[in-house]
């Protein structure tokens, strides 16, 4: 989807910076995206600055003014976890119909309902007459949070997972796909009663890329902004993208994307990141999302 096979597989190059990190290696296409500060409105990408930004009305407590709720909560706790990977979902849609494109189909929340009159659910965005696997789109979406909370925990001082390289992308000594596609990841413990299976199946092993970022008490709408800034120029389709670093925006706007899935953790006292990407002892949130 985004990149070469293995075997013709470029060494690529690794470059580590203030504010971004990224790769790309066969079948997968990754990016990492970093900054201790964010602002969520001034500035924004051109694309992200035509979807308007919702606010809490403090009178009713509801999140009003924009299509994304909560894209703007920047709250750095477990209990905003849902609303705030449901705005990045969100957003990624919105982004990409105000470029021309699809929007992808996800779950947000664990929950399926598929009366949900606010689509927080999930959302069938390929073909409302066709039916698609809950149970794997929701699990999509716990593979990118079980993948955020390894970027959280793990440290830098880890074995490469061969051929691969270190970083934040492989935590845990993981491949960067281990989550959503590897049949011996533990991926649906503890979640039932939420619908979860991998994201393969007989006959169907779907390509997918990851991005990444990090920050102190960084929105959804700021990740994202900060994701679209970040490009290289080159198609998601052009086999060359496996040769460079900044696709951020390739990857969150490539045309034959068809599904998203989004995990946030917290770093907090008591169960501060370990440093690899967002820094040690530190208060902040990692956001990890898949797009197939």
């Amino acid at each position: 989807m985004f990149c070469t096979t293995a075997g013709a597989m470029p060494a690529g190059r690794r470059r580590w910076s203030a504010t971004v990190i990224a790769l790309c290696v066969a079948l997968l296409g990754f990016a990492a995206f970093s900054a201790a500060q964010a602002s969520a409105l001034p500035g924004e990408d051109p694309l992200l600055n035509l979807v308007p930004a919702t606010h809490l009305d403090p009178s009713t407590g509801k999140w009003v003014g924009g299509p994304c709720q909560y894209d703007t909560d920047s709250k750095v706790s477990w209990n905003d976890n849902e609303q705030e990977r449901y705005a990045v979902n969100c957003l990624i849609n919105e982004v990409r119909v105000k470029a021309g494109l699809n929007r992808l189909s996800f779950c947000a929340f664990h929950t399926y309902d598929p009366a949900s009159p606010t689509g927080k659910a999930c959302q069938n965005n390929y073909n409302p007459n066709v039916a698609l696997s809950i149970p794997q789109m929701s699990g999509l979406n716990i593979a990118a949070q079980r993948k955020a909370q390894d970027v959280m925990r793990c440290t830098g001082n880890q074995e490469p997972v061969k051929p691969f390289r270190t970083g934040p992308h492989f935590a845990c000594n993981r491949k960067a796909d281990y989550w959503p596609k590897d049949p011996t990841a533990a991926l649906c413990d503890g979640m039932a009663p939420w619908p979860c299976a991998p994201w393969f199946s007989p006959g169907w092993d779907p390509r997918i890329s990851e991005v990444l970022a990090w920050g102190a008490s960084l929105s959804p709408r700021a990740a994202v902004d900060m994701w679209l800034k970040s490009s290289s120029g080159i198609d998601c389709r052009d086999p060359r993208i496996a040769t460079v670093e900044k696709i951020h925006r390739e990857l969150i706007l490539c045309p034959i994307a068809l599904f998203s899935g989004v995990g946030v953790s917290f770093s907090l006292p008591g169960d501060y990141s370990k440093g690899l990407m967002l820094p040690a002892n530190t208060t902040g949130q990692i956001y990890a999302a898949y797009i197939s």
